[in-house]
């Protein structure tokens, strides 16, 4: 229940209190279908009546927004508790996809890329070696969020793909070795895709952030 459903809720609670005794005395007295008894008898007895259905009704009420209220308040602390080491997490995962952009734009191919010795292996190494520090990367974005896990395993993902299509082309001969260099238009596009997903992640551990101090 949000603050729109408890407006809502209690909109409804507080027309039925001002409405019910007035549509009930016309209906009764004033409409075609008239009953029979006095006045008094039948407003004791409606008081009663409703004072008991509509006072279980608020108090049922006023029960679930105290539980609400003591759910939400938990679980801002047990947030407030976490914060330190989500934000800590944070930023290491920004330092190592850091790291993991700059390494591979010094990668990019100059326009004379035709020195075999010089980079035989060499791209393909540094994504093997990124790759290795993935699963130490992911398990610090799961602590954080599912947002951030999602975003951090696409950032590994891409790094797969890489390998994969490095792989499957014509970048290196039979012994694993550079034929030509991988095309520098291939990892521009991965690295777009990259500097996305850090874009991502400054959003995420800002709204992270925010949700923190908002409550200081």
């Amino acid at each position: 229940m949000n603050k729109k459903h408890l407006i809502i809720f209690s909109g409804v609670t507080l027309s039925l209190f001002i409405f019910i005794p007035v549509i009930v005395n016309s209906l009764m007295f004033d409409g075609p279908f008239t009953v029979k008894g006095t006045e008094e008898s039948w407003i004791s007895f409606f008081g009663s009546f409703w004072g008991a259905i509509l006072g279980g009704i608020i108090s049922g009420g006023l029960t679930l927004i105290g539980v609400y209220l003591t759910i939400s308040r938990q679980r801002e602390t047990d947030f407030e508790n976490k914060y330190p080491k989500m934000a800590l997490k944070g930023n290491k995962i920004e330092e190592r996809i850091n790291k993991s952009i700059l390494i591979l734009k010094s990668q990019i191919p100059e326009e004379n890329f035709h020195e075999k010795d010089k980079y035989k292996n060499q791209f393909r190494w540094h994504l093997e070696h990124l790759q290795k520090e993935a699963d130490q990367v992911i398990e610090w974005a799961a602590g954080i969020s599912a947002d951030c896990f999602e975003n951090v395993n696409s950032f590994y993902g891409s790094i797969n793909e890489m390998l994969r299509d490095m792989e499957s082309s014509a970048y290196y001969d039979e012994v694993g070795i550079f034929v030509d260099p991988p095309g520098a238009v291939n990892i521009e596009l991965y690295l777009g895709i990259m500097e996305r997903v850090l874009k991502n992640h400054y959003q995420i551990m800002g709204g992270i952030s925010r949700r923190y101090y908002k409550n200081r």
